[in-house]
């Protein structure tokens, strides 16, 4: 039986396979309106800020997102206007990597790879030296495993034994599965937020 599109998370999602994931969470996306986007994000938004984690955190990695994404801009500024040293990434299509840079100002974002906004590549972070990060995913399941666009550049970040930051995974409601299919290589995280939600998982990743 095929799974109806929805933005709520009381559905029964188990999803066989990556692609039919990735339709089904394309579909709920292409479903909201820009009101309830703006809506959710800033509920998003609140709760990452909150969480103890974050609000100890000196060395953030965050990101940028994509249009179909919850807006992680107003989390980038917030993180500025804390003081915190804001690291975001940069991605190299040719070597399939993800490096990632600190960012002083919003006016020095530029637009990079995938046609995502990217910092300047002035003064690189070392894995070791981020004490948070924020995980993009298509989709999540409700035990931290993630599932990505395809690309594997956050798997094979997360994977390198110097990141020892907490994982912090952030999407809306209705990127949020029962479960996702996962292989080998796909690293869950540690924390879950949603608008609605925060959950927390032990996989002995994080800090």
């Amino acid at each position: 039986m095929r799974v109806q599109p929805t933005c709520g998370h009381k559905v029964d999602n188990r999803i066989v396979d990556k692609k039919t994931a990735r339709n089904l969470i394309r579909e709920r996306l292409e479903a909201l309106g820009a009101e309830e986007r703006a809506e959710r994000s800033a509920r998003i938004l609140e709760r990452v800020r909150g969480l103890p984690e974050f609000r100890a955190s000196r060395a953030p990695l965050l990101f940028v997102s994509m249009g179909d994404e919850f807006d992680t801009k107003p989390i980038i500024k917030a993180a500025l206007q804390d003081g915190k040293r804001v690291f975001l990434p940069r991605v190299y299509l040719r070597e399939k990597t993800m490096r990632h840079f600190r960012l002083v100002s919003m006016e020095a974002l530029r637009v990079g790879s995938y046609g995502i906004e990217e910092p300047p590549d002035d003064e690189e972070a070392e894995p070791e030296a981020l004490d948070f990060i924020l995980v993009p995913a298509r989709a999540f399941d409700v035990r931290g495993n993630r599932l990505g666009r395809g690309g594997g550049y956050y798997d094979r970040f997360l994977s390198d034994p110097r990141v020892r930051a907490t994982r912090c995974g952030a999407a809306y409601d209705c990127q949020v599965l029962d479960e996702v299919p996962v292989s080998a290589t796909d690293v869950p995280v540690d924390l879950l937020v949603t608008e609605s939600r925060t959950l927390r998982f032990r996989h002995g990743y994080g800090a």
